[in-house]
Protein backbone atom coordinates (compact mmCIF):
# COMPACT_ATOMS: atom_id res chain seq x y z
CA UNK A 1 0.00 0.00 0.00
CA UNK A 2 2.41 2.21 0.77
CA UNK A 3 4.63 2.08 -2.00
CA UNK A 4 1.70 2.99 -4.11
CA UNK A 5 0.98 6.14 -2.08
CA UNK A 6 4.60 6.88 -2.88
CA UNK A 7 4.18 6.12 -6.88
CA UNK A 8 1.37 7.90 -7.12
CA UNK A 9 2.81 11.00 -5.44
CA UNK A 10 5.84 10.94 -7.26
CA UNK A 11 3.67 10.73 -10.27
CA UNK A 12 1.70 14.10 -8.28
CA UNK A 13 5.15 15.94 -8.26
CA UNK A 14 6.41 14.96 -11.56
CA UNK A 15 3.41 16.17 -12.87
CA UNK A 16 3.55 19.87 -10.71
CA UNK A 17 7.29 20.12 -11.97
CA UNK A 18 6.34 19.68 -15.67
CA UNK A 19 3.26 22.03 -15.79
CA UNK A 20 5.60 24.69 -13.39
CA UNK A 21 8.21 24.41 -15.96
CA UNK A 22 6.02 25.04 -19.00
CA UNK A 23 5.14 28.15 -17.61
CA UNK A 24 6.56 31.10 -19.95
CA UNK A 25 9.94 31.49 -19.36
CA UNK A 26 9.78 35.69 -19.40
CA UNK A 27 7.00 37.68 -17.50
CA UNK A 28 6.30 41.41 -18.08
CA UNK A 29 3.56 44.14 -16.48
CA UNK A 30 2.73 46.96 -17.44
CA UNK A 31 0.31 49.73 -16.72
CA UNK A 32 -0.42 53.64 -17.75
CA UNK A 33 -2.35 56.58 -16.80
CA UNK A 34 -3.09 60.14 -18.71
CA UNK A 35 -1.77 62.67 -16.53
CA UNK A 36 -2.97 66.58 -17.33
CA UNK A 37 0.98 67.85 -17.61
CA UNK A 38 3.90 68.27 -20.07
CA UNK A 39 6.48 65.40 -20.06
CA UNK A 40 9.08 67.58 -18.42
CA UNK A 41 6.91 68.21 -15.01
CA UNK A 42 6.80 64.96 -14.87
CA UNK A 43 9.83 63.50 -15.94
CA UNK A 44 11.76 64.83 -12.81
CA UNK A 45 9.48 62.97 -10.36
CA UNK A 46 10.97 59.46 -11.91
CA UNK A 47 14.40 60.50 -12.55
CA UNK A 48 15.03 61.27 -9.00
CA UNK A 49 14.88 58.65 -6.31
CA UNK A 50 14.45 61.47 -3.80
CA UNK A 51 11.25 61.49 -4.88
CA UNK A 52 9.67 58.51 -4.67
CA UNK A 53 8.65 58.54 -1.53
CA UNK A 54 5.63 60.69 -2.35
CA UNK A 55 3.99 58.90 -4.74
CA UNK A 56 5.73 54.85 -5.00
CA UNK A 57 3.17 52.54 -3.78
CA UNK A 58 6.08 50.69 -1.62
CA UNK A 59 6.76 53.56 0.31
CA UNK A 60 3.30 53.37 1.49
CA UNK A 61 3.38 49.54 2.29
CA UNK A 62 6.83 50.13 4.77
CA UNK A 63 6.77 54.11 5.30
CA UNK A 64 9.78 52.97 7.94
CA UNK A 65 11.65 51.26 5.17
CA UNK A 66 15.41 52.35 5.45
CA UNK A 67 16.55 53.89 2.16
CA UNK A 68 20.21 54.77 1.61
CA UNK A 69 20.80 57.17 -1.91
CA UNK A 70 23.98 56.26 -3.85
CA UNK A 71 25.73 58.12 -7.05
CA UNK A 72 24.23 61.31 -8.30
CA UNK A 73 21.17 63.07 -7.07
CA UNK A 74 19.20 61.75 -10.51
CA UNK A 75 20.00 59.88 -13.81
CA UNK A 76 22.14 57.45 -14.73
CA UNK A 77 24.34 55.87 -11.91
CA UNK A 78 21.59 57.28 -8.88
CA UNK A 79 20.44 54.70 -6.97
CA UNK A 80 18.70 53.64 -3.88
CA UNK A 81 19.03 50.76 -1.55
CA UNK A 82 15.88 49.59 0.85
CA UNK A 83 15.35 47.44 3.42
CA UNK A 84 11.99 46.89 4.82
CA UNK A 85 9.05 44.55 6.06
CA UNK A 86 7.77 41.39 4.39
CA UNK A 87 5.83 43.72 2.35
CA UNK A 88 8.57 45.24 0.38
CA UNK A 89 11.55 43.40 1.25
CA UNK A 90 15.23 44.11 0.63
CA UNK A 91 16.82 45.97 -2.59
CA UNK A 92 18.45 48.09 -4.97
CA UNK A 93 17.41 50.27 -7.78
CA UNK A 94 19.80 51.80 -9.90
CA UNK A 95 19.05 54.30 -13.40
CA UNK A 96 21.01 52.08 -15.95
CA UNK A 97 19.02 54.65 -18.58
CA UNK A 98 17.55 57.98 -18.37
CA UNK A 99 16.86 60.38 -21.58
CA UNK A 100 14.90 63.76 -20.69
CA UNK A 101 11.32 64.10 -20.52
CA UNK A 102 11.15 61.15 -22.89
CA UNK A 103 12.09 57.60 -20.94
CA UNK A 104 14.10 55.89 -17.15
CA UNK A 105 14.96 52.63 -16.88
CA UNK A 106 16.04 50.81 -13.28
CA UNK A 107 17.80 47.65 -12.91
CA UNK A 108 16.29 46.21 -9.85
CA UNK A 109 18.25 43.93 -7.68
CA UNK A 110 16.18 41.81 -5.38
CA UNK A 111 17.78 40.66 -2.00
CA UNK A 112 14.24 39.40 0.21
CA UNK A 113 11.98 37.81 0.24
CA UNK A 114 13.54 36.24 -3.19
CA UNK A 115 16.82 36.72 -5.27
CA UNK A 116 16.52 38.50 -9.06
CA UNK A 117 17.14 40.95 -11.26
CA UNK A 118 14.29 42.65 -13.45
CA UNK A 119 14.17 45.27 -15.87
CA UNK A 120 11.36 48.37 -14.92
CA UNK A 121 10.83 51.48 -17.39
CA UNK A 122 9.01 54.91 -17.68
CA UNK A 123 8.55 56.12 -20.88
CA UNK A 124 6.59 59.86 -21.37
CA UNK A 125 4.22 60.42 -24.43
CA UNK A 126 3.38 63.36 -25.24
CA UNK A 127 -0.31 64.42 -26.43
CA UNK A 128 -0.74 67.39 -26.88
CA UNK A 129 -0.65 69.73 -23.49
CA UNK A 130 -0.71 65.72 -21.77
CA UNK A 131 1.47 63.04 -21.17
CA UNK A 132 0.87 59.16 -20.88
CA UNK A 133 3.03 57.88 -18.72
CA UNK A 134 3.79 53.98 -19.13
CA UNK A 135 5.14 52.17 -16.45
CA UNK A 136 6.65 48.31 -17.03
CA UNK A 137 8.52 46.00 -15.68
CA UNK A 138 10.37 42.69 -17.03
CA UNK A 139 12.49 40.26 -16.30
CA UNK A 140 12.94 36.31 -16.04
CA UNK A 141 10.56 33.84 -14.57
CA UNK A 142 12.33 31.55 -12.05
CA UNK A 143 11.05 28.43 -10.98
CA UNK A 144 9.61 29.45 -8.07
CA UNK A 145 7.71 32.53 -9.58
CA UNK A 146 6.61 29.77 -12.49
CA UNK A 147 5.03 27.91 -9.31
CA UNK A 148 3.49 31.25 -7.55
CA UNK A 149 1.88 32.17 -10.76
CA UNK A 150 -0.36 29.12 -10.73
CA UNK A 151 -1.77 30.37 -7.90
CA UNK A 152 -1.86 33.97 -7.61
CA UNK A 153 -2.89 36.98 -10.26
CA UNK A 154 1.21 38.49 -10.25
CA UNK A 155 -0.26 40.83 -13.30
CA UNK A 156 -3.41 41.73 -10.84
CA UNK A 157 -1.24 41.86 -8.09
CA UNK A 158 1.63 44.03 -9.29
CA UNK A 159 -0.42 45.74 -12.32
CA UNK A 160 -2.35 47.26 -9.36
CA UNK A 161 0.71 48.72 -7.08
CA UNK A 162 1.39 50.20 -10.43
CA UNK A 163 -1.69 51.45 -11.00
CA UNK A 164 -1.97 53.04 -7.27
CA UNK A 165 1.71 54.50 -7.76
CA UNK A 166 0.94 56.61 -10.97
CA UNK A 167 -2.43 57.73 -9.58
CA UNK A 168 -0.40 59.73 -6.90
CA UNK A 169 1.96 60.23 -9.01
CA UNK A 170 -0.03 62.32 -11.34
CA UNK A 171 -2.02 63.91 -8.23
CA UNK A 172 1.40 65.51 -7.53
CA UNK A 173 2.25 66.47 -10.72
CA UNK A 174 -0.56 68.37 -11.60
CA UNK A 175 -1.00 69.94 -8.48
CA UNK A 176 2.59 71.84 -10.21
CA UNK A 177 4.69 73.30 -7.41
CA UNK A 178 1.70 74.89 -5.61
CA UNK A 179 0.66 73.84 -1.82
CA UNK A 180 -0.42 70.99 -2.47
CA UNK A 181 -1.60 68.07 -0.55
CA UNK A 182 -1.35 64.34 -2.56
CA UNK A 183 -4.07 61.57 -0.58
CA UNK A 184 -2.54 58.78 -0.48
CA UNK A 185 -4.56 55.48 -2.39
CA UNK A 186 -3.51 53.23 0.55
CA UNK A 187 -6.69 52.38 3.00
CA UNK A 188 -4.61 53.32 6.29
CA UNK A 189 -2.17 55.93 5.04
CA UNK A 190 -2.73 59.78 5.28
CA UNK A 191 -0.31 61.90 3.38
CA UNK A 192 0.57 65.57 2.95
CA UNK A 193 3.70 66.71 0.78
CA UNK A 194 4.04 70.74 0.28
CA UNK A 195 7.06 72.54 -1.97
CA UNK A 196 8.39 74.81 0.14
CA UNK A 197 11.45 77.46 -0.58
CA UNK A 198 13.98 76.85 1.28
CA UNK A 199 16.80 74.27 1.81
CA UNK A 200 16.56 70.82 3.22
CA UNK A 201 19.65 71.90 6.05
CA UNK A 202 16.50 74.25 7.53
CA UNK A 203 13.73 72.75 7.32
CA UNK A 204 15.28 70.04 8.66
CA UNK A 205 16.95 72.45 11.54
CA UNK A 206 13.37 73.78 12.29
CA UNK A 207 11.92 69.89 13.18
CA UNK A 208 15.21 68.75 15.04
CA UNK A 209 15.26 72.31 17.13
CA UNK A 210 12.65 72.28 20.02
CA UNK A 211 12.60 75.56 20.67
CA UNK A 212 11.68 76.23 17.04
CA UNK A 213 9.58 73.19 16.72
CA UNK A 214 7.58 74.26 19.88
CA UNK A 215 6.60 77.50 17.83
CA UNK A 216 5.01 76.11 14.69
CA UNK A 217 3.60 72.24 15.85
CA UNK A 218 0.34 71.86 15.48
CA UNK A 219 -3.09 73.29 13.83
CA UNK A 220 -4.27 77.10 13.38
CA UNK A 221 -4.56 78.29 17.46
CA UNK A 222 -2.76 75.69 19.11
CA UNK A 223 0.58 76.04 21.65
CA UNK A 224 2.66 73.67 23.05
CA UNK A 225 5.10 72.84 26.24
CA UNK A 226 7.49 70.28 25.60
CA UNK A 227 8.65 67.87 28.26
CA UNK A 228 10.94 65.92 26.47
CA UNK A 229 12.62 66.00 23.19
CA UNK A 230 15.16 63.63 22.87
CA UNK A 231 16.14 63.78 18.91
CA UNK A 232 18.11 60.67 18.29
CA UNK A 233 16.46 56.48 17.39
CA UNK A 234 14.85 55.84 20.25
CA UNK A 235 14.55 59.33 21.95
CA UNK A 236 11.54 59.82 23.41
CA UNK A 237 9.10 63.34 22.27
CA UNK A 238 7.11 63.93 25.40
CA UNK A 239 4.57 67.37 25.25
CA UNK A 240 1.32 68.81 26.17
CA UNK A 241 -0.31 70.76 23.22
CA UNK A 242 -2.61 73.20 24.49
CA UNK A 243 -6.11 74.03 22.51
CA UNK A 244 -7.52 77.41 21.73
CA UNK A 245 -10.50 76.05 23.21
CA UNK A 246 -8.71 75.56 26.32
CA UNK A 247 -8.26 71.93 26.14
CA UNK A 248 -4.73 70.51 27.10
CA UNK A 249 -3.73 67.28 25.00
CA UNK A 250 -0.80 65.24 26.34
CA UNK A 251 1.02 63.70 23.38
CA UNK A 252 3.86 60.84 23.59
CA UNK A 253 6.07 59.52 20.43
CA UNK A 254 9.09 57.76 20.32
CA UNK A 255 11.95 58.63 17.30
CA UNK A 256 12.13 55.49 15.03
CA UNK A 257 14.68 57.07 12.47
CA UNK A 258 16.76 60.15 11.67
CA UNK A 259 18.36 60.49 8.46
CA UNK A 260 19.93 64.02 8.22
CA UNK A 261 18.48 66.12 6.42
CA UNK A 262 16.25 63.63 4.77
CA UNK A 263 13.86 61.83 6.69
CA UNK A 264 12.78 61.85 10.19
CA UNK A 265 9.98 58.25 11.26
CA UNK A 266 8.49 58.79 14.63
CA UNK A 267 5.80 56.14 16.45
CA UNK A 268 2.82 58.56 17.94
CA UNK A 269 1.82 56.82 21.28
CA UNK A 270 -0.86 58.49 22.67
CA UNK A 271 -3.17 60.22 23.01
CA UNK A 272 -6.00 57.87 21.06
CA UNK A 273 -4.85 57.10 17.94
CA UNK A 274 -1.17 55.39 17.11
CA UNK A 275 0.07 55.86 13.82
CA UNK A 276 3.52 56.16 12.35
CA UNK A 277 4.68 59.40 10.97
CA UNK A 278 7.55 59.15 7.99
CA UNK A 279 8.91 62.62 7.25
CA UNK A 280 10.83 63.10 3.94
CA UNK A 281 12.82 65.84 3.08
CA UNK A 282 13.70 66.33 -0.99
CA UNK A 283 15.60 68.96 -2.90
CA UNK A 284 13.88 70.10 -6.10
CA UNK A 285 16.06 72.92 -7.50
CA UNK A 286 17.31 74.42 -3.90
CA UNK A 287 13.49 74.29 -2.60
CA UNK A 288 12.64 71.36 -0.32
CA UNK A 289 9.47 69.05 -0.71
CA UNK A 290 8.49 68.73 2.39
CA UNK A 291 5.93 65.22 2.85
CA UNK A 292 4.52 63.65 5.98
CA UNK A 293 3.22 60.37 5.43
CA UNK A 294 0.95 59.27 8.23
CA UNK A 295 0.20 55.60 8.60
CA UNK A 296 -2.77 53.80 10.89
CA UNK A 297 -3.16 50.42 12.07
CA UNK A 298 -6.66 50.53 11.44
CA UNK A 299 -8.06 51.09 8.06
CA UNK A 300 -11.64 52.29 9.50
CA UNK A 301 -10.02 55.07 12.04
CA UNK A 302 -7.73 56.46 8.92
CA UNK A 303 -10.70 56.82 6.79
CA UNK A 304 -12.64 58.53 9.81
CA UNK A 305 -9.89 60.58 10.94
CA UNK A 306 -8.47 61.41 6.84
CA UNK A 307 -10.36 64.56 6.08
CA UNK A 308 -9.43 66.45 9.46
CA UNK A 309 -6.38 65.40 8.99
CA UNK A 310 -5.44 66.30 5.88
CA UNK A 311 -7.07 70.02 7.06
CA UNK A 312 -5.13 70.15 10.22
CA UNK A 313 -1.48 69.33 8.74
CA UNK A 314 -1.99 71.83 6.10
CA UNK A 315 -2.94 74.32 9.02
CA UNK A 316 0.22 73.16 10.45
CA UNK A 317 2.63 73.54 7.38
CA UNK A 318 0.92 77.04 6.80
CA UNK A 319 2.63 77.49 10.75
CA UNK A 320 5.66 76.00 10.26
CA UNK A 321 5.95 78.10 6.89
CA UNK A 322 5.32 81.59 9.02
CA UNK A 323 8.29 80.13 11.21
CA UNK A 324 10.63 79.77 8.54
CA UNK A 325 9.49 83.41 7.43
CA UNK A 326 10.16 85.02 11.06
CA UNK A 327 6.34 85.95 11.51
CA UNK A 328 5.58 83.29 14.34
Amino acid sequence: MIPKILIALAVVILIFVIVVASRPADFSYQRSITISAAPSAVFPHVNDLHKWQVWSPWAKKDPAAKSVFEGPTAGIGAAMSWAGNNDVGEGKMTVVESKPDEFVQFRLDFKKPFEGTNIAEFTFKSEGDQTLVTWSMSGKNTFVFKAISLFIDCDKMIGGDFEKGLADLKTIVESGNKNQTAMSTSDTAIINSRLINTSRERLFEAFSNPVQLAKWWGPEGFTNTFEKFEFRPGGEWKFVMHGPNGADYPNESEFLEIVKPEKIVFDHLRPMHHYQMVMTFADEAGKTRLTWNMTFQDPAESEKLREFILKANEQNLDRLEASLAGTI
